[in-house]
């Protein structure tokens, strides 16, 4: 694999942008300019990914790269879905394509109704049920949690709070007329005065790491809560006794996926109220805020990390040094502050509404700020 090409097959060419790891991308959305091959024309939004074209796409511009390197090229992606759709078509290509896991196991821990009732095993969840879109109405749902207002109904499988929702008397059937009638949902009161929490996990076939939590900031998009960006700052401010209850949980967690054979990276999801931390599923790909932990632990000499002994069966699963090292040889140095985010603009211009960018030397993560995409 050492002496391969290596591209990113991903969302966004910014994602990996600085990059000396990658020599090339295949993204929904990019320039189109050197190596990177772009779904989407520069400059267009498209409101509803179409994955089916995408995944026709990406088939295509990977037939070309291996034809033209003489199959000398790998490709490494933010989802194993994608991944997993291309080996439908292209399975001689299973050897070319870095760190995918097993699709049985990605199946699993993506069904978050399998992993809300494993892991109310070992941690506390949310009070939750499993109900049809017709046993989803606001007055059926009060029946089950009288004591709450307001309820979040989620697709058994979805990412990025697509097929979440929230469903109150008023918009009650506005809600259920969007359920799919042949699937079931996992249902949970709105927890008021509580706020999501992600934790990055890296998995080798030794060790579980653990990284610094982030903030999750969601938009409430006419009842769909919609992942907008993380907040590694205000994560700073959480009571050290749920960061440490937070980390316990996402070990015990992540060491039972590891022995399943996961490996690589892989996203928790919790909930914080108060003083109590609740489980509420698990993401096993990339996450949409691993390029700025990437670019906080290059700083911090990553390489380092991943190199030692314990991480050492990371390198061929997340790449020669890591695929958290995206950002090498950044420009941006030292200190950025409000009134210098049209720089950061430039260099990223994917990103809008930065607030609070850059960190001194002596923060515990650098790079650490709300971003959210165009």
């Amino acid at each position: 694999m050492s002496n391969k090409s290596i591209y990113w097959i991903g969302k966004y060419e910014s994602d990996i942008i600085n990059s000396n790891f990658f020599v090339g991308s295949l993204t929904y959305y990019g320039s189109n300019l050197g190596n990177n091959y772009s779904f989407c024309p520069q400059g267009i939004r498209i409101s509803s990914m179409r994955t089916n074209d995408f995944i026709c796409f990406l088939t295509e511009k990977i037939d070309k790269i291996m034809n033209d390197s003489n199959n000398n090229a790998s490709f490494m992606f933010y989802s194993p879905k994608w991944a997993y759709e291309i080996l439908r078509v292209r399975p001689e290509y299973e050897y070319s394509f870095i760190g995918v896991n097993s699709q049985q196991i990605v199946s699993l821990l993506d069904n978050k109704i399998n992993t809300r009732l494993w892991f109310s095993n070992i941690c506390d969840t949310p009070p939750f049920k499993i109900a049809a879109p017709n046993e989803c109405s606001y007055e059926l749902l009060k029946n089950s949690f009288p004591k709450y207002e307001k309820f979040i109904i989620q697709e058994h499988i979805s990412s990025g709070g697509k097929g979440t929702y929230v469903l109150t008397k008023k918009n009650n059937a506005q809600i259920v007329a969007q359920l799919n009638p042949s699937s079931i949902y996992i249902v949970s009161p709105y927890i008021v005065n509580s706020y999501p929490v992600n934790i990055h996990l890296c998995i080798s076939s030794n060790d579980v790491i653990v990284f610094s939590p982030s903030i999750q900031i969601m938009h409430n998009n006419k009842n769909n809560l919609l992942y907008c960006g993380a907040d590694y700052i205000s994560a700073k401010r959480i009571p050290n006794k749920i960061l440490l209850e937070i980390k316990q949980v996402s070990q015990k967690i992540g060491f039972l996926i590891k022995d399943m054979g996961y490996r690589g990276v892989l996203g928790i999801d919790f909930i914080v109220e108060k003083d109590h931390v609740y489980f509420v599923e698990i993401n096993p790909r990339f996450q949409g805020s691993s390029f700025l932990l990437n670019k906080a632990l290059q700083n911090r000499d990553v390489y380092d990390i991943l190199k030692s002994e314990k991480a050492s069966d990371l390198v061929p699963v997340m790449g020669t040094k890591g695929a958290f090292c995206f950002f090498k040889n950044s420009n941006l140095g030292g200190r950025i502050y409000e009134d210098q985010t049209t720089a950061f603009t430039k260099i990223y211009p994917s990103y809008h509404r930065i607030s609070l960018v850059f960190l001194d030397a002596l923060a515990d993560l650098h790079a650490l700020s709300f971003l959210c995409r165009r």
